[in-house]
């Protein structure tokens, strides 16, 4: 939660480059999304059918159980699961860390 601005921050401070950080234009922004899509459509069937039978993980997360025919709950539910997990772990592993170690 409070990685990604502390990376901001640093970014500003040391007048990194974005650049540097991953930040740039797709060449291709369809095939970027339809390629991210479907690597993450792939993923989560590999997690669910293998990875976590594996580790004995119950068939559904009970952290989410609230979102079950509550669907004035899922546009907050998404925006915050986008915005804070997906940009931030972008920015924090693939901008600062990556960078950081050469990567």
């Amino acid at each position: 939660m409070f990685g990604a601005p502390l990376v901001l921050l640093w970014t500003w401070r040391t007048r990194t480059p974005w650049r540097d950080l991953g930040f740039q234009k797709p060449r291709h922004w369809i095939l970027t999304i339809a390629g991210g899509i479907v690597a993450g459509v792939a993923l989560k069937v590999l997690m669910k059918a293998v990875v976590l039978p594996l580790f004995g993980a119950p068939p559904q997360n009970a952290a989410y159980q609230y979102l079950n025919g509550n669907t004035a709950a899922l546009p907050g539910m998404l925006l915050t699961v986008i915005s804070r997990a997906g940009v931030g772990e972008e920015i924090i592993w693939r901008g600062f860390l990556f960078e950081r170690l050469g990567i």
